[in-house]
């Protein structure tokens, strides 16, 4: 049970099945920090909330401060994931979003 609610111990227990990459920002250099966040789009989410209460998208084109980003999110405790996107058929139900139910649905309906 405590590797689910604990993100980096799950990413690291199945790393073998997780096609994107990751990095918890304590554990990080700022140059491997830098590296990913000008390579990829991330999503930033904080290991000492839930629910979705503090994440936040990274656009790799919008950084202003990659200093102050890596500091802060290092002080407060942040793992950043590399964004996945939907294919073209499940994005056009919102672009926003992964339609991972969509997904699933259209996955066992057929």
């Amino acid at each position: 049970r405590q590797m689910f609610c604990d993100k980096v111990q799950f990413l690291q227990i199945y790393k073998n099945y997780i096609h994107r990459k990751w990095l918890y920002v304590k554990d990080s250099s700022f140059e491997d920090f830098s590296r990913m966040v000008q390579r990829y789009d991330c999503i930033a989410k904080p290991l000492n909330k839930n629910s979705g209460e503090g994440i936040f998208k990274i656009n790799r084109n919008d950084i202003q401060d990659i200093n102050s980003l890596y500091l802060q999110l290092k002080q407060d405790s942040y793992l950043v994931e590399e964004c996945i996107y939907a294919c073209d058929v499940f994005a056009a139900f919102h672009p926003q979003s992964l339609n991972i139910s969509v997904a699933l649905i259209f996955k066992y309906s057929l």
